[in-house]
């Protein structure tokens, strides 16, 4: 009996301190993939409720706390390494946000984004509600100003494009139809289908970036191949090479 008693409490202490040893590996893996958000996602307590009746405001404290910045762009700042949230609540409808909220790989089988199951359901549909204010309407860096051209320069302050080529750029940007879902200064024929533009270099995105987003858009969000997925950004890779940098000229020069 003493033997089987010993083996037991054993057995629960490996229990307790591969628990223990798993929480820290996995906040250790968080604070790698989310460096700005300082705890990883999953770590992060939720915001108090700050007063019934306000669950944007609720969701933008649940935005803030899950270090949703740390991937994601939004008023000019953030990452890059998820979509821009510009414009999100315009784009998206309130179950396809909840459902990527609980399940990214349904939507997107190769993204790197994490599930927020752990969530509760108040704070849930708060984050849900506070993206979906996010609209041309709103007040916010996205969407104020009008767009100027500043050539971005090297380390050595050399320009790193011609003004012939922002030139072509912009006149391929309308070509191509590009317009009819971005929008630029507050112009958008066909509805702000994707992120606003106006502002695009302050993002800090690189140049490199900038193309292969222009020669295969899911790319850059996913690791490795998301073979099947359907994006409805349409892929450019079959313009030539020099209207391709043409482009990213033009959009890398909208300050």
């Amino acid at each position: 009996m003493r033997s089987k008693l010993e083996n037991l409490f054993f057995t629960v202490l490996v229990v307790l301190l591969l628990a223990f040893v798993g929480r820290e590996l996995q906040a250790a893996w968080q604070a790698f993939l989310y460096p700005q958000a300082g705890e990883g996602p999953h770590l992060r307590p939720a915001p108090e409720p700050t007063g019934e009746g306000h669950p944007e405001e609720r969701g933008r404290l649940v935005f803030q706390a899950q270090g949703c910045l740390a991937c994601h762009n939004l008023d000019l700042t953030g990452s890059v390494l998820a979509p821009s949230l510009d414009n999100v609540g315009i784009r998206r409808t309130a179950r396809w946000l909840r459902t990527k909220l609980l399940d990214p790989h349904a939507k997107l089988p190769a993204t790197f984004m994490p599930a927020y199951t752990h969530l509760s359901d108040a704070d849930l549909e708060a984050l849900v509600a506070f993206l979906r204010t996010l609209t041309p309407t709103r007040s916010g860096p996205d969407n104020t100003g009008e767009a100027r051209i500043e050539i971005p320069t090297d380390e050595q302050g050399r320009p790193r494009f011609t003004p012939d080529q922002v030139e072509r750029g912009k006149l391929l940007f309308q070509q191509q139809g590009c317009i009819g879902c971005h929008t630029i200064n507050g112009i958008y024929p066909g509805g702000p289908v994707g992120p606003n533009l106006t502002h695009e270099a302050q993002r800090r995105r690189s140049d490199e970036w900038q193309l292969r987003h222009l020669l295969n858009p899911v790319s850059v969000y996913v690791i490795g191949e998301a073979k099947g997925t359907s994006w409805i950004m349409p892929s450019y890779e079959k313009l030539p090479r020099e209207d391709l940098e043409a482009l990213v000229a033009f959009l890398q020069s909208l300050k």
